[in-house]
């Protein structure tokens, strides 16, 4: 989904809309709530709850009301210039080797399990789409016994690196924080999510799994499109159309270094 900036849904910039779909995602949520949010009084918040519940956005859960899967789409929608196909496609191969780069890393704390694309990547069948959502599954690659020692040695490292940190959060949620940078790569048009905190969400909607881990047993309910190695360097000659003379995506690598 994309939005255009100045563009109106129910008589408010598309933007708002959108932030608020953002803030009220995971939560259920009143009409004086509403009213506060866009500063409107109780009988035009009333008009547009109505407009959203037809349009499907919001359902009603008791005496308030939560996001339905249109209106969480709607909250991840981004205001963005459209890409080419087979532009997402490239940056989509080069996402999967940064993935294999943080496995293949042993200072990381976290394992990447498991890569599933869904919304207008996993559905467009046209040359063009906004942006791509991409959602992760992590894991740990420590106990508990060794989790806090290696978890402060990421954080030194990064310091010594020239990052700060404002908070003892932000150092808390560093060692993930820092595989969602390289896996992002500056590159905006990928929009990251954390399987395990939207599972239920991407199971209600078209998607693919695109990586799996080896030796891991999927146990969730996703579609059985499975690309991993030595299947996932074919996905990638396939979906980018490459020729046979081109290098594999080991020796691509060492070209590259």
């Amino acid at each position: 989904m994309r939005l255009i900036a100045l563009q109106k849904m129910f008589g408010i910039d598309s933007l708002e809309i959108r932030k608020f779909m953002r803030e009220a995602t995971g939560s259920k949520w009143s009409l004086g709530f509403l009213a506060a949010t866009f500063t409107i009084g109780r009988n035009s918040a009333r008009k547009l709850v109505r407009a959203m519940l037809t349009d499907d956005l919001i359902a009603k859960a008791g005496r308030r009301y939560e996001l339905t899967a249109r209106g969480r789409a709607l909250g991840m929608a981004r205001a963005a210039q459209p890409l080419k196909r087979a532009t997402a496609d490239r940056l989509v191969w080069h996402f999967l080797r940064r993935v294999e780069q943080v496995n293949c890393d042993p200072n990381l704390l976290f394992w990447i399990d498991a890569v599933v694309v869904f919304g207008s990547y996993a559905t467009t069948t046209s040359l063009v789409m906004s942006e791509i959502d991409i959602a992760v599954l992590y894991s740990k690659r420590v106990g508990p016994d060794l989790w806090t020692e290696l978890a402060d040695r990421r954080v030194e490292t990064a310091r010594d690196s020239g990052r700060k940190f404002r908070s003892v959060s932000e150092k808390t949620r560093w060692p993930l924080k820092e595989i969602v940078l390289k896996l992002r790569k500056h590159h905006w048009t990928l929009h990251l999510h954390d399987f395990g905190k939207e599972k239920e969400f991407i199971e209600s909607v078209p998607h693919h799994l695109i990586f799996l881990r080896r030796g891991i047993v999927p146990t969730w309910n996703l579609e059985n499109r499975l690309i991993s190695h030595p299947g996932f360097d074919r996905w990638c000659r396939r979906v980018l159309e490459l020729t046979e003379g081109r290098p594999s995506l080991s020796e691509q690598s060492l070209l590259e270094r």
